[in-house]
C-alpha cells in the first residue's frame, strides 16, 4: 500500500441503538478516533442505529468526504416527512429501512449529507464486495471494525474473517468488544480450535478490542496469520516445469495454497487439471486454470482483471512460462531472427509485461515473492565450460544437432530483469530471486529425448525446488539466481 493513502476502515454495526448507551458512546469514541488519525470510513450507509451515529459524527469532525456509505436499494426508502420535518421511517418484512429520503432517486448516488456521500447498490452481496474493495486500497491501518449488532452485523464481520483466511485480503479484523457484548463469538472461536475445526494460528485472524482506544493500535500492528491461504499464480503451468510446481504446492504440508495455473491453451490447462485432481486427490489447497498468452497484452490484461476482481491480490508470481524455437530454427520452421525475436517476445518482453500488469496486486499481500525462473543463462560458467553445444570443428556453416542459443539469450536478458525488479521493488518488501531448476526434460522446444540422451532430470525436480523458494527456504539469497546446491554463478 502506498504510505501518502489514508487509512479506510470499515465499520460493520447495528442499525438500531440497543438498550445500552454504552453502544451510541463507542460508536462516536470510534469517530474521534478515526478523526485524529486521519481515517475514513466506509460503513452500510443508513442513518439510524449506531450506523447513522458513527457516520454523524465523524462527518461532523472530518467532513462529508470522509465518510462514505453504501447501502442496497432494498434498504432505501422513500417516505413523506412527518410533523417534525423528518422522513418517517417505514417497515416492511420485518426489517426496518436502513436509509429514507424524502423524494424518488434517479441514479445511484445519494447526495452528499450529514451522513457522508452515499453509494446504493443492487444487493448486500455488492455492498460487501464494494466495501471490501474501498478497504483494500487504503493505506496501512485498513482494515474491518465490528460493533455491537444483529444477524446482519456478525454476518458481514464472519465473511471478512473468511475472506482473510481465504488469502483474499491481508488486513485487520477487530471486534470491539463493549461490556463483553462479542464475549460469545469469541468464546465460539476459541472453542473451534480446541476442536481442531480451526488451526491455532487462524484463531488469531479475528483481533479483539475491549476498549476504543485500542482499535487503532490493532488495526496498524496487524499481522496476518501464517496458515491462511496463499494466492500463487504460475505461469506456463500445464507441463514441465510449471506442471510440476503446481503439483509439488498442492502437495506441501506447510501451508493451504489457492493456486492460478497458467497456460496459453484451455484445452491443454484442462487436461493438466484432470491430470492434478488424479495425482493429488486429497489436497487441501485449491487450483484454478487462468488463461494467459504472453505474447497478447490484452490476455494478460484479462487475466489480471479475473485475479483483481476474485481475490484483489496475490502472494506469489512465478514466472515460469518460457519458450524455445531453436528446434524449430534447425527444421526449418522459423527463420533465425525469428527464432530470437519470438524467445524474447514470449521470455522477456512478455514476462515483464506481466510482471508490471501484477505489481499492484502482488503489493498487497503480506509476504510478496516474485520468482523468474532461469535457465542456461549462466555466462560465467559458459565461459568456463560451454554446455549443451559440444566443441565443434572449424569450417563453416557449423552443424550444430543441439542448438539452445536463441533461448539461452533471452534467458540471460531475464536475469538482468530480474536484478531491475529487485532493485525497484526492495523498498516494497517483494523477494524476488532468479530460480535455476537444473538441467530438465521439460519438453521445450520439442527436444525431450535429446535433452535425457544428455542426462536431463525430471521436471519434478524443478517443481520442488520452487516450490522451496515459494516457501521461503532461500529467503536468505534474494536478489540472486539460486540453484538447488547454493548461488549461480553469473
Amino acid at each position: 500500500m502506498t504510505q501518502d493513502k489514508p487509512a479506510v476502515v470499515c465499520v460493520f454495526c447495528g442499525a438500531t441503538a440497543g438498550k445500552d448507551p454504552v453502544h451510541l458512546e463507542a460508536a462516536r469514541a470510534l469517530a474521534y478516533e478515526f478523526h485524529k488519525n486521519n481515517v475514513q470510513l466506509v460503513y452500510g450507509g443508513g442513518t439510524s442505529g449506531l450506523m447513522g451515529e458513527i457516520a454523524k459524527t465523524l462527518v461532523s469532525l472530518s467532513g462529508p468526504k470522509a465518510v462514505h456509505g453504501i447501502i442496497p436499494r432494498a434498504l432505501v426508502k422513500v417516505s413523506a416527512k412527518n410533523s417534525n420535518g423528518k422522513a418517517s421511517i417505514t417497515a416492511t418484512g420485518g426489517k426496518t429501512a436502513e436509509r429514507v429520503v424524502s423524494e424518488s432517486l434517479d441514479g445511484d448516488e445519494i447526495p452528499e449529507s450529514e451522513y457522508g456521500v452515499t453509494t446504493i447498490v443492487q444487493d448486500m452481496h455488492t455492498r460487501k464486495r464494494l466495501m471490501a474493495t474501498k478497504v483494500m486500497e487504503g493505506g496501512p491501518g485498513s482494515g474491518f471494525v465490528t460493533l455491537a449488532g444483529g444477524f446482519g452485523t456478525i454476518e458481514e464481520v464472519m465473511e471478512m474473517t473468511t475472506w482473510n483466511q481465504l488469502g483474499i485480503h491481508r488486513v485487520g479484523v477487530v471486534l470491539l468488544n463493549i461490556n463483553g457484548y462479542w464475549d460469545g463469538l469469541l468464546a465460539w472461536v476459541r472453542n473451534a480450535v480446541k476442536e481442531g475445526f480451526i488451526s491455532a494460528e487462524n484463531g488469531s485472524i479475528l483481533a479483539e478490542a475491549s476498549d476504543v482506544k485500542e482499535v487503532w493500535p490493532k488495526l496498524l500492528e496487524y499481522r496476518c496469520s501464517q496458515d491462511r491461504f496463499q494466492l500463487n499464480w504460475v505461469t506456463g503451468a500445464n507441463n514441465g516445469i510449471g506442471y510440476e510446481t503446481v503439483k509439488a504446492l498442492l502437495q506441501s504440508t506447510k501451508a493451504t495454497y489457492h493456486i492460478f495455473l497458467g497456460s496459453r491453451s484451455l484445452e491443454k490447462g484442462n487436461k493438466a487439471l484432470e491430470a492434478l485432481k488424479a495425482e493429488v486427490p486429497d489436497t487441501k489447497s485449491s487450483v484454478d486454470l487462468l488463461q494467459l498468452d504472453l505474447t497478447d497484452d490484452v490476455s494478460i490484461e484479462t487475466a489480471y482483471e479475473t485475479v483483481r476482481k476474485s481475490y484483489n491480490h496475490i502472494d506469489t508470481l512465478v514466472n515460469n512460462a518460457g519458450a524455445s524455437f531453436d528446434g524449430e530454427l534447425l527444421a526449418g520452421h522459423v527463420s533465425l531472427r525469428e527464432c530470437f525475436t519470438k524467445a524474447y517476445d514470449v521470455n522477456v518482453a512478455g514476462t515483464h509485461v506481466l510482471t508490471y500488469t501484477f505489481i499492484p496486486l502482488l503489493l498487497k499481500s503480506a509476504d510478496p515473492r516474485l520468482i523468474f525462473v532461469a535457465g542456461l543463462s549462466h555466462i560465467t560458467q559458459a565461459a568456463e565450460s560451454y554446455f549443451p553445444t559440444p566443441r565443434l570443428p572449424a569450417g563453416w556453416p557449423k552443424k550444430v544437432d543441439f542448438e539452445t542459443i536463441g533461448y539461452r539469450c533471452s534467458k540471460t536478458a531475464l536475469n538482468i530483469l530480474m536484478l531491475d525488479w529487485n532493485h525497484k521493488l526492495k523498498a516494497d518488501g517483494v523477494k524476488v530471486w532468479g530460480a535455476g531448476p537444473g538441467f530438465l526434460a521439460t519438453g521445450l522446444g520439442g527436444l525431450t529425448e535429446k535433452v535425457r540422451e544428455m542426462g536431463g532430470g525430471h521436471p519434478s525436480i524443478g517443481g520442488d525446488f520452487i516450490k522451496d523458494v515459494v516457501e521461503g527456504v532461500r529467503d536468505s539469497d534474494v536478489g540472486k539466481v539460486v540453484v538447488r546446491n547454493g548461488l549461480a554463478p553469473w
